[in-house]
């Protein structure tokens, strides 16, 4: 596994753990230069995904992202997979492919209901193994697990697993992420 300083990066590629994997990420990066809030998440899912054979697809409504995102990862010569611009329920309730996702990193809207919906439209194009990352789970106002403060409780009433990790403390602020698995 790549070795980074970026501490969300380091605990999204945790998640890899298929040969040849397909990984969906909803919400793509947003800067050009790498900021430890925003995790650059594409720059290093393209990096392991390309090193491992595997497939990357990732999705941002805002088209400057995706093509800023496409811009990062043209280094790793990344030909399989590609951004999407698309609403990320849209995207995975049509998901196109026979293939089934091994890492679903869901990154995109600030609104729980979105984050729920989102793995809402997954769970039946996710492989056996899958794993699933939730971004931003601290908390946010009055959602005690930010952007999961809805999907991670009905997952766990499907039966899956849940893992939370502080992964960025900044002042009195901390960034948290959540891996699940079944």
């Amino acid at each position: 596994m790549l070795q980074t300083a970026n501490p969300k990066a380091t605990f999204l590629l945790k998640a890899l753990i298929t040969e040849n994997p397909t990984v969906v990420e909803i919400g793509c990066l947003r800067t050009a230069k790498e900021d430890l809030t925003d995790g650059w998440s594409t720059y290093y899912l393209a990096q392991e995904v390309a090193k491992a054979g595997g497939r990357l697809y990732f999705v941002d409504i805002n088209p400057q992202a995706v093509a800023l995102a496409t811009e990062a990862i043209k280094e790793f010569e990344f030909t399989n997979g590609s951004g999407v611009v698309a609403d990320g329920t849209a995207f995975l309730a049509a998901w196109p492919h026979a293939w089934k996702i091994d890492l679903l990193y869901l990154d995109s809207s600030d609104d729980p209901r979105d984050t729920l919906r989102q793995a809402q439209a997954a769970l039946p194009h996710l492989a056996r193994y899958a794993r699933i990352v939730i971004d931003d789970v601290q908390p946010i106002g009055s959602n005690w697990f930010g952007k999961g403060s809805m999907a991670i409780p009905f997952l766990i009433q499907q039966g899956w697993r849940c893992y939370i990790e502080p992964t960025l403390w900044q002042g009195e602020h901390c960034w948290a992420m959540a891996r699940l698995w079944r």
